[in-house]
């Protein structure tokens, strides 16, 4: 049985990444934050010395390093390829929208449209009922939210006419599911998301379908006579 083996990192781009992670090193410190730039650098030493032999190099798993989180965001790419891939069905209810972020605090405004977003469903929802089951996965790239939009039971047009009267600069392809390549290394981004310590969730926007509820004045039938609720005496 052969050993598991990670697949290396090209030279050029190992010596890039280890300046970068050398770099947001010297700002973590700088911010008194002297354990999460060891960590950082512990990162990077163990994937440059790592030989030819089996296993993975030791990982610091945080958020900022720049060695770390491509891994990480491609993880989350793919899951919501896979999830508009099987969402979208033979007839492609999903579409996607791109949205620029020109806010300088990008975590912050990632943030603000993931409640943009659920409020603008949620009140098209009260008004037409196949709004609740829109839903929205998608990522930070850069300067824009590259976003998939689900809606299995809404034309796209229609879904699109209600989002541009919200957000004008919206970018809108029907029938296609958005590129998530890795994202560019931002120092600045790299530092927000290592002080933040919640992992590469800032950088996702993700808004699932509302669950229906049961209708109070419609109580639920119980096929099966013990699974009725006790009877209650006063």
């Amino acid at each position: 049985m052969h050993a598991m083996i990670e697949p290396q990192i090209a030279k050029p781009t190992m010596a890039a990444v280890a300046c970068a992670a050398g770099r947001m090193a010297s700002v973590l410190r700088d911010l008194g934050h002297a354990a999460a730039a060891e960590r950082v650098l512990r990162c990077a030493r163990a994937r440059q010395g790592r030989t030819h032999g089996p296993g993975w190099p030791w990982r610091c798993r945080t958020a900022g390093c720049p060695l770390c989180l491509p891994r990480s965001v491609a993880r989350w790419a793919a899951g919501i390829a896979a999830w508009a891939s099987a969402a979208g069905g033979p007839d492609r209810r999903v579409s996607t929208a791109s949205l620029p972020i020109t806010a300088d605090n990008s975590l912050g405004a990632v943030a603000d449209l993931r409640r943009a977003f659920r409020t603008l469903r949620d009140r098209a929802a009260r008004a037409d009922g196949r709004w609740a089951s829109v839903a929205v996965a998608g990522l930070l790239h850069g300067a824009e939210a590259r976003l998939a939009v689900m809606h299995p039971e809404l034309s796209a047009e229609a879904v699109e006419a209600r989002l541009r009267g919200r957000w004008p600069v919206l970018a809108w392809i029907p029938g296609a599911a958005p590129d998530l390549p890795a994202p560019p290394l931002d120092e600045t981004l790299l530092v927000a998301l290592a002080l933040r310590r919640r992992g590469a969730e800032p950088l996702r926007i993700v808004v699932a379908a509302k669950r229906a509820v049961c209708d109070s004045a419609k109580p639920p039938a119980f096929p099966d006579p013990w699974a009725e609720p006790m009877p209650l005496t006063f």
